[in-house]
């Protein structure tokens, strides 16, 4: 048995069937003629109870029921099946500090060679090393909402978690080294644009990916502890990339002092947010290393069945007319009568 969206439309059906039963048993208007059905003994009375009349008029009827049935939308539910799927909410958070600008030797590359490299464009600096595999884990991850926030000596929220993976990489392609001009490293901002942006979504399981070169060398109202301290809180857990090798290269009109990088602030923000630290020291490590990560945020959850309405009507309608257009042939034109 359907469900109706408009059952009140079937209280219709009472006058129409009231109507029917009147006009089946009404005589129909009639002219006088002679008859001889006196002298034959015939009674002049005798009636026809069913007649082309009667055929077109349950016609009639029949259609009527049928649009009556169509007014009060006859409908089925329809459901479809529940999806597991594997996804989590995670917010890229990247460094865009003048040091982004270095350069890191490819394993077993000379400095010499790296230099020659980089005059050929061959080996790229930091940033875009930085850039080209976060593009391809985001590719891996279809069923991740993915955002991005980048800092220096500010933080900038570029984009919140989206599944919308193609506006994301294209956000991504655009950031250089002048997206912000301040060249400081603020981890602490960084942490807290990924932080404030998660807690606006409502996945269960929610991730920070910090990606730096560097320590933390900006003053700011909270320190990147306790920022992961307020992350712990809320559940969110930061993994921490550093990257970086010891014989980092120069591009040419980097000016800036080569100084030794402190990991150790990386692991304390990892360990108190129960995340975990990497070390990243070519591109190929970057690579190994998102790899980890993806294995280490696999999250189920049960997609909802989703139940929608079909509506039935459309084959009562064309049935309504058909029964209506025969309705006319038969009182009109097959078997006219006079009314």
């Amino acid at each position: 048995m359907p469900d109706f969206a408009a059952p009140l439309f079937l209280l219709l059906l009472v006058p129409l069937v009231i109507g029917f039963i009147i006009r089946w048993f009404k005589r129909p208007a009639a002219i006088a003629v002679s008859s001889v059905a006196y002298f034959t003994g015939e009674s002049s009375s005798r009636r026809t109870w069913i007649t082309t009349r009667h055929v077109a008029l349950f016609l009639e009827c029949l259609a009527g029921v049928l649009i009556v049935f169509c007014l009060a939308r006859p409908q089925q539910g329809i459901e479809i099946t529940p999806e597991t799927k594997a996804g989590t909410d995670i917010m890229l958070v990247l460094d865009l500090s003048k040091s982004m600008e270095l350069a890191d030797p490819k394993r077993g590359m000379t400095r010499d060679e790296a230099e020659i490299a980089i005059e050929k464009g061959t080996l790229q600096d930091r940033l875009e090393v930085s850039k080209e595999k976060l593009i391809d884990f985001i590719n891996r991850r279809s069923n991740d909402r993915i955002g991005l926030a980048v800092f220096s000596t500010d933080s900038y929220t570029v984009s919140p978690p989206t599944l919308d993976h193609d506006y994301l990489i294209g956000q991504i392609k655009t950031i250089n080294h002048r997206t912000l001009r301040k060249t400081a490293t603020n981890i602490a901002a960084g942490l807290t644009a990924g932080i404030n942006t998660l807690l606006n979504e409502t996945e269960s399981r929610q991730t920070i990916i910090l990606v730096t070169d560097g320590s933390n060398s900006v003053e700011y109202h909270i320190t990147p502890l306790e920022a992961a301290s307020i992350a712990l809180k809320k559940n969110i857990v930061i993994h921490t990339i550093a990257v970086g090798s010891e014989l980092a290269v120069k591009k040419q009109g980097y000016n800036a002092k080569l100084d030794s990088f402190d990991t150790s602030i990386l692991k304390q923000i990892a360990v108190k947010s129960k995340g975990s630290f990497f070390r990243v020291r070519d591109s190929q490590a970057f690579e190994e290393v998102l790899t980890s990560i993806e294995e280490l945020e696999k999250q189920t959850y049960n997609k909802p069945a989703l139940i929608f309405q079909k509506d039935l009507y459309p084959p009562y309608l064309i049935s309504a007319a058909l029964l209506l257009l025969l309705a006319t042939l038969v009182r009109f034109i097959l078997f006219p009568e006079i009314y």
